[in-house]
C-alpha cells in the first residue's frame, strides 16, 4: 500500500476494531465481486436542473445536499454556491466574486455539516467560510482559516473538529511522480490542533526535466471522500484496501474487497500512448500502468455504503458498510455520479446544452 507514510499505515491496519467496518482478509482471499452478477439497482428519475431561469450554471465542481434534500451546487466560474429545493426549484445564491467576507476568489470545494453549516473553501484567500441559514436566507457565520497555511477543511463533525488538508509546495521530479497532501486536525474553536497527521499521494503524473507534466493515463491515485458524520475514508486504488477515520484522524477500521483490476488490452495501452505529446511517449511506455485502477471516484451517503464507480461493466457498484456487495448499475447518456444521499442519486452531464443534473430516487 502506498496511501500512508509506511511505518502508519502498518500500524494502523494491525488494529482490529468493531465500531464499524469488521476486520477483513487479505482482499486476494476474498471471493471476487463482478458487478455483471449483481442485482440491478433500478433508479426512478424525478427531476433535472437545467439552465433554471434566475441563474446561469458556468462550472460547476461541486454537489451537496443536506437533511432537507435542498441541493447546493458550488460554480467555480461564477464563484458562488446556487442553492435550490428539494423539488428542483432554485431558491438563491451564495457569496460572489471578492475579496471581502463572504466573497471568493478561487472557490474550490464545500461541506455541509451535520449542524446543517455550510463550509466553503477559497484557496487563494487561504479560507474557510462557514455559513449557517437564517429564516430561509444564508448568512456569514464565521471564517476558519491558519495564519501562513492552506488549509481547507474537508469534513466536520457536530462538535466542531474538522479535518483539514493542504497541498505544500513541492518540485516534481522527472519520470512519474505523485504529488503528496497533507492531512491534519483542527477545531472550530481552537483552530489548528495537530498538523501532518497523515500524508497522502494523489495526481500522479509524467514529468520532463523541463517541468512539464502530464496526468498519468489509467495511473493510480488516492480516492478520498466523506460522510456526513464528519468521516474520511481514503483508497489507493490500485486494489480496494480502505481506512477510515474520524474527524479527529483517528483511525477507526479498514475493510479489504476483492474488485478485480480490469486488464488494459495492448491496443488501448498503446492508443494512450499515442495520444501524448512526443516528448512523453517514452515515459508513457514506460509508466503506464498493465492494469486499469479498481475504482475510479467513491462516495459514501448517511448509512454509509459505499457507491463506487468501477472500470468493470455495470460501471457503478454498491456496497454495504461491511464490503457486501448491494447493486450494481449503469448511468445512461454520458451521464456521471456526482453525489449520493440517503435517498437519492445526483447525477451531471455537461454538453453543448451546458450543465445538467439529473436527481434520481433509489431504493437498495
Amino acid at each position: 500500500m502506498k496511501v500512508f507514510e509506511r511505518s502508519r499505515f502498518i500500524i494502523l491496519f494491525a488494529i482490529c476494531s468493531s465500531l464499524s467496518f469488521s476486520c477483513s482478509q487479505d482482499s486476494d482471499q476474498l471471493a471476487e465481486i463482478n458487478t455483471s452478477e449483481l442485482p440491478q439497482l433500478d433508479l426512478e428519475l424525478q427531476f433535472s436542473i437545467s439552465d433554471p431561469e434566475d441563474v446561469f450554471l458556468q462550472q460547476i465542481g461541486d454537489v451537496k445536499s443536506d437533511s432537507e434534500g435542498r441541493i447546493f451546487l458550488l460554480d467555480q466560474r461564477a464563484l458562488q454556491i446556487h442553492v435550490f429545493d428539494s423539488s428542483g426549484k432554485y431558491m438563491t445564491s451564495i457569496g460572489r466574486e471578492g475579496s471581502g467576507p463572504g466573497e471568493f476568489r478561487s472557490l474550490i470545494k464545500m461541506y455541509i455539516d451535520q449542524n446543517e453549516q455550510l463550509f466553503a473553501f477559497d484557496v487563494r484567500e487561504a479560507r474557510n467560510t462557514i455559513f449557517a441559514e437564517n429564516n430561509t436566507n444564508w448568512e456569514l457565520k464565521d471564517i476558519f482559516s491558519i495564519d501562513g497555511q492552506r488549509y481547507g477543511i474537508e469534513s466536520a463533525d457536530s462538535e466542531g473538529n474538522v479535518i483539514l488538508r493542504q497541498s505544500p509546495p513541492q518540485t516534481p521530479e522527472p519520470g512519474a511522480y505523485w504529488y503528496e497532501h497533507e492531512l491534519a486536525t483542527g477545531n472550530l474553536s481552537s483552530g489548528l490542533t495537530k498538523q501532518n497527521v497523515l500524508k497522502i499521494k494523489e495526481m500522479g503524473n509524467l514529468v520532463l526535466d523541463s517541468g512539464f507534466m502530464i496526468g498519468i493515463p489509467f495511473g493510480w491515485t488516492t480516492v478520498l471522500n466523506t460522510d456526513p458524520h464528519g468521516n474520511i475514508y481514503l483508497v489507493w486504488n490500485e486494489q480496494f484496501e480502505l481506512a477510515k477515520y474520524n474527524a479527529q484522524l483517528e483511525f477507526i477500521d479498514s475493510l479489504s474487497v476483492n474488485i478485480p483490476n480490469q486488464p488494459i488490452s495492448s491496443e488501448t495501452r498503446n492508443e494512450a500512448i499515442d495520444r501524448l505529446n512526443d516528448n512523453f511517449k517514452a515515459l508513457g511506455r514506460k509508466h503506464v500502468p498493465d492494469n486499469r485502477p479498481v475504482i475510479s471516484n467513491m462516495f459514501i451517503d448517511a448509512n454509509e455504503n459505499l457507491w463506487l464507480q468501477t472500470f468493470d461493466s455495470p460501471e457503478y457498484l454498491v456496497l454495504d458498510r461491511e464490503g457486501s456487495p448491494l447493486k450494481s448499475f449503469d448511468l445512461v447518456d454520458e451521464l456521471r455520479l456526482v453525489h449520493v444521499d440517503e435517498n437519492r442519486l445526483y447525477a451531471s452531464k455537461v454538453g453543448v446544452g451546458g450543465y445538467q443534473l439529473h436527481v434520481f430516487d433509489y431504493q437498495l
